[in-house]
């Protein structure tokens, strides 16, 4: 992807969406709709970075958050071997239109039960014994954070995250060549998105879609793909040369986004 005239239109802006969907639809058939949703996020920061107008995309945003209520309508009506998601994404919807499910609830009362200051390591280490909570280490380990460290410990890693999403952006913002600003934006939109959907999820906001919190979850193929990203964007900075005067993007002017 690259600063074109074309992403000022809003059939320019088709071609990058319809390549996002072949690796969206493809893992969606794995399935995990949590990971495939997550592209979604990444493309629109890059989009805007290259020159698109916020009213074309916030546009593409409202077809898109159509389907999705066409979709929780045929949740609802169509007969089970007509639906598009798996039964267990149908009950995670429908669980958190009504009662939240009980890993959701559990979340939620370890971190409101956190306060201020939290109980400690060993305090909070007994009661996750005795409070059993599915995936404590994986998707509901800001859950333990706040349940350990209190409202301070949970405002510390979101704290945390923006700093670390912000220098990315200022590594792009150092960058040259248009190509690698795009990455480190893209990067930059899909941690800062990921945490926040990790962390809405735990707090009730959204429903539970297996993502995982970005470098605190427990391992496996997420923390991976995090790492290879970070060794990206650390080797755009190591190539990059300090400059007096940043060169303009194409259409650096705030004004042109909504023209």
């Amino acid at each position: 992807m690259r600063h074109r005239d074309n992403y000022r239109t809003l059939a320019g802006l088709l071609p990058p969406f319809f390549i996002m969907f072949i690796p969206v639809i493809l893992i969606l058939k794995e399935p995990d709709l949590g990971s495939a949703v997550m592209f979604v996020p990444a493309l629109f920061f890059m989009l805007i970075a290259a020159g698109a107008k916020l009213n074309h995309l916030f546009t593409l945003v409202g077809i898109g958050l159509l389907g999705i209520a066409l979709n929780i309508v045929m949740i609802y009506t169509l007969p089970n071997d007509m639906q598009i998601l798996k039964k267990y994404q149908r009950e995670r919807i429908t669980q958190f239109v009504g009662t939240k499910p009980e890993q959701q609830q559990m979340a939620m009362r370890l971190v409101g039960s956190g306060g201020l200051w939290g109980y400690g390591e060993d305090r909070s280490k007994l009661i996750m014994r005795y409070n059993f909570l599915p995936e404590n280490e994986n998707d509901m380990v800001f859950a333990v954070v706040v349940n350990r460290w209190g409202l301070i410990g949970g405002l510390t890693v979101i704290g945390l995250y923006t700093v670390f999403t912000g220098s990315i952006l200022l590594v792009g913002a150092r960058l040259k060549e248009p190509f690698p600003r795009l990455v480190c934006v893209g990067f930059a939109g899909l941690l800062f998105c990921q945490g926040a959907m990790n962390i809405s999820m735990t707090l009730g906001l959204l429903p539970i879609t297996g993502i995982t919190l970005p470098l605190i979850s427990y391992g496996g193929s997420s923390l991976l793909s995090t790492f290879l990203m970070v060794g990206l964007v650390m080797n755009f900075a190591t190539r990059s040369r300090s400059i007096l005067v940043r060169p303009s993007f194409e259409y650096d002017n705030a004004d042109a986004i909504f023209q």
